[in-house]
Parts: structure tokens; sequence; C-alpha cells
């Protein structure tokens, strides 16, 4: 991208769908069903987010703001990029600010799209995990159905 000459004028996101960092906790016992699994890992919630915006020309840094990969739509089109960006799905405009305290994790252990609705997911039973500020925090982290 240095050698064409965009590096400078191009936004980079990059974004995994989960993480894989040794985030484990001390006792699983506190959370449902599949939950309860002792090999259950925080950091498989905790997805890689790397941005590199235009003219960006300091060393890399890390952010600690908790972020979700729901946060990405508002990374990559906000700023001055478009008026009035929005889901082109719902209508409904990016919004990184309307998070609550907490942000609810769906967990879909279904990965044959065929088997979801086009571009949701489908959350395997009424157990959902929620968390917090930083995720590696265990008492951040909670359940609720």
């Amino acid at each position: 991208m240095r050698a064409a000459g965009v590096y400078d004028n191009t936004r980079i996101i990059v974004v995994s769908d989960h993480g894989n960092a040794e985030i484990a906790w001390k006792d699983s016992s506190k959370f449902p069903g599949y939950f309860k699994d002792p090999s259950f890992a925080a950091g498989w919630f905790n997805p890689l987010l790397l941005v590199k915006d235009f003219s960006r020309t300091a060393p890399f840094a890390e952010d600690e703001r908790f972020m979700t990969n729901a946060d990405v739509p508002d990374l990559a089109t906000g700023g001055e990029l478009f008026a009035n960006p929005e889901n082109p799905y719902t209508g409904k405009p990016f919004a990184a600010n309307g998070r609550k305290d907490a942000v609810r994790i769906f967990p879909s252990f279904e990965a044959i799209p065929e088997k979801h609705s086009m571009n949701l997911f489908l959350p395997v039973g009424d157990e959902t995990l929620t968390v917090r500020d930083d995720v590696r925090v265990e008492s951040n982290w909670g359940w609720q159905k």
C-alpha cells in the first residue's frame, strides 16, 4: 500500500470473530449449562480489533476502551467519511455511544450459515453472557436468561 501511495489515505480495520486469549475463570460453576465446562475461557469472547486510521504515523498503541465487533461499522464509517451512516439491513443509524452498562453475548456454536437467518446468527438456548468494562476481570462477567 505504501509503494502504491495509498497507505496514508486508507483506513485499515482488522477484526476477528472470536479471540483465543488465555483468560480463564477461577470458578466457572457460577455459569449455567455449557458455560460450566472448565475449559471455557473468556478469551474466546475477546476478539482481535486493529484500526489504522488515515495519515496515522505514530507507533501502534493499545486502546483499553471496551469495544465489541458491533463497533466496527461505526469505526469504518465514522469521522467525515459519510453523512449519517446507517445499517443497510435495518436502516437504523450506527451508534457507538448506545451501549449500556454491559453487553449481552449470544453465543452460537452452530457455524453452518444455512442453519441461521441470512445476516442473523441465532443464540443457543436462552442462556446469554453479560460483560462490561475490562473483559479480563472475572467479576465483570455474568449471565442471564
